[in-house]
């Protein structure tokens, strides 16, 4: 193991890495769970609170929200009340926001965060997942009884998994992860308004929940050197992981497990790192190498998409987006999700797209007006995981080429 060791710590990429993948990020220090990712949401929703961006945050996730609903969601008195437009006319800095909100007295249950604008008429309910599973009909206890404590608000139900996990309900929830929040911190961050103080929470907050960290000495490596370790001393990273299960104090008075393990202790988060991701994105990178050169891979958290920007020329100018992408992201519980998602309304010719779409989706698979997935693999074994992002790659650049001579 020694000899392993000292042949890995030789590596330029490693030395390197091991400065820079030292935490430097207080969420990841914090390591929060469920409770307080809900309760970092809540300071950004509230208009009020010291970001001091008033009601964008409640915005951005007002208007994703109307992006996420679909032809499933029954009659919403909010979403049938409200238009995108209106947000642009109305402040609902007069909002106030509670977190834990009991539903009803004798229950233990409680909604994550609730908005209520007493002045717009507006109730919005929050129930935030990071990966857990739904309570036995949870989300479902939660309309009923909510839907009626606020019947005289126009009211919006939405259910924000960070790992893209939807509601038992999908009759009344919109579903939600967190990539429009990304988005709508990484915005703000362009701007420059924000102070210094602000700038760090949020660049901080960002970077935990999406894995991606600048580059340069004061915050972590991109995942790119880590993963390209990760799968060059893949073996040894494997045999160390094991070999730590099996330290004991007895292993401190052998001189070279010590040194082993005095190395993996000082450098843990580093190695941890390597073990995490010396699974998931050592395949991604391994499809990456064998698939068209043209397509671009995005890379992020325990998730990834493939596209192509020379497809935009077939999408509406006015849309903003991809039509059609490959999508793939490691469950909690360890299986993998892999979706190829298209939007017909995105393309120049919206009912060629949706034809092409539609013969390809399984029976099991929801169809809602906003985008339908036309491929769908739970629980894939870790074996075939390579073959099965190529497969999908392939069938989106077939998407495009069909669409592509069927337009003509």
């Amino acid at each position: 193991m020694i000899k392993k060791l000292n042949k890995f710590l030789l590596d330029t990429d490693v030395q390197m890495a091991m400065d820079w993948g030292k935490t430097r990020n207080i969420f990841d220090v914090l390591e929060p769970g469920e409770t307080r990712h809900s309760k970092m949401l809540a300071w950004l929703f509230d208009p009020n609170e010291g970001h001091m961006q008033n009601d964008y945050f409640f915005k951005a996730l007002l208007r994703e929200a109307f992006k996420a609903a679909d032809s499933s969601i029954e009659s919403n008195s909010f979403l049938d009340t409200w238009m995108p437009s209106d947000l642009e006319l109305h402040s609902f800095n007069g909002a106030i926001l509670f977190t834990e909100l009991p539903i009803g007295k004798a229950s233990k249950r409680k909604v994550d965060i609730a908005i209520i604008d007493s002045v717009n008429k507006v109730a919005i309910f929050v129930e935030n997942k990071t990966g857990s599973s739904e309570g036995n009909e949870q989300t479902g206890d939660y309309f009923q009884y909510l839907g009626g404590e606020y019947k005289d608000f126009d009211q919006l139900f939405i259910f924000m998994d960070m790992y893209g996990n939807e509601a038992k309900d999908q009759v009344h929830w919109v579903n939600l992860n967190y990539d429009w929040l990304e988005t709508a911190i990484e915005a703000l961050l362009d701007r420059n308004i924000l102070t210094r103080e602000i700038e760090v929470i949020l660049r901080s907050y960002k970077e935990h929940i999406t894995g991606d960290y600048i580059e340069n000495s004061f915050f972590k490596q991109p995942r790119a050197l880590l993963s390209k370790i990760a799968n060059e001393h893949r073996v040894f990273l494997t045999e160390l992981k094991n070999h730590c299960k099996k330290f004991t104090v007895k292993s401190l008075l052998d001189a070279e497990e010590n040194k082993t393990l005095c190395v993996y202790k000082r450098h843990q988060v580093f190695f941890d790192h390597l073990f995490q991701i010396s699974s998931f994105e050592y395949y991604v990178e391994r499809a990456k190498e064998e698939m068209n050169e043209d397509l671009e891979v995005d890379l992020k958290k325990n998730k990834f998409y493939v596209h192509n920007n020379s497809w935009e020329k077939y999408y509406h100018k006015e849309y903003n987006g991809w039509g059609v992408y490959l999508f793939m992201n490691k469950l909690q519980d360890g299986n993998y999700n892999l979706e190829i998602k298209v939007f017909p309304e995105s393309f120049d010719n919206e009912k060629l797209a949706r034809s092409l779409a539609e013969p390809l989706q399984k029976s099991i698979n929801r169809q809602g007006s906003t985008y339908l997935i036309i491929a769908y693999k739970l629980e894939i074994p870790e074996e075939i995981i390579v073959e099965e992002i190529k497969y999908g790659a392939r069938k989106v650049e077939s998407f495009i080429s069909n669409y592509r001579e069927k337009s003509r």
